[in-house]
């Protein structure tokens, strides 16, 4: 299973783990393990108008799933220092 395999090479809990999910013609990028069995890999993904939605997708369409590191975020959305002041 994907997400027991995610929670033993990082030490955390799979819903924990940022991860990018390819399946090919669709790419979920900021996505948490909601669920998962045998057939299907449930996430919570963030679509594009940053609202999360609950995806079901069959596991025999996953191409990849990596994890999203705090450095790939940061590197997206370059945080100016001085807005770092005002929080």
């Amino acid at each position: 299973m994907i997400s027991k395999y995610l929670e033993t090479l990082t030490g955390l809990e799979s819903n924990d783990i940022c991860v990018s999910v390819d399946i090919g013609e669709m790419v979920y990028p900021y996505s948490f393990i909601h669920d998962e069995n045998h057939k299907y890999l449930v996430i919570d993904s963030t679509g594009e108008d940053g609202c999360e939605r609950i995806v079901l997708i069959p596991k025999d369409k996953i191409l990849s799933v990596n994890i999203v590191y705090q450095q790939d975020v940061e590197k997206l959305f370059k945080v100016d220092k001085r807005d770092e002041m005002f929080r």
